[in-house]
Formats: C-alpha cells, structure tokens, sequence
C-alpha cells in the first residue's frame, strides 16, 4: 500500500479522495432529491461540475508516473 500510495503522488491521492466523496454526493442527491423551490439547487451544479472536471484529470493525464532512473 505504501508503494502504491508513493507511486501516485500526495496530490492525486487526496484529488482521488475527494473524488470518491463527490461521487458519493452526486449519488445520494440522485436518490433524494431537493425540492423544485430549494436555494441549494445551485451548490448541487457546482458539485456535479467539479466532479466531472476531476474525471477528466484524472481521464487525460497519467495517474501513475513511472519513476526514471538516471
């Protein structure tokens, strides 16, 4: 585990965990949701944007780097 934690970066894996609590969100707003009138309707788009712009970090670069040797 500690390999795997050095391999990816301190970055990603706290990127990933947050990931993983957006997710979480985004389901259980799916299964409950708010009212038609509810203020917070708009923290709920602000959540689902972030969690689609951490896919695609996570889609469009190398989640595990090698490390070169010199």
């Amino acid at each position: 585990m500690k390999n795997f934690i050095k391999e990816i970066g301190n970055n990603n894996l706290w990127l990933s965990i947050y990931l993983v609590i957006l997710l979480v969100n985004l389901f259980l707003t799916m299964l409950f949701s708010l009212p038609q009138n509810d203020l917070r309707g708009g923290i709920d788009i602000v959540t689902r944007t972030a969690t689609a712009v951490l896919g695609g970090y996570f889609l469009s670069q190398n989640f595990i780097k090698k490390s070169q040797n010199f």
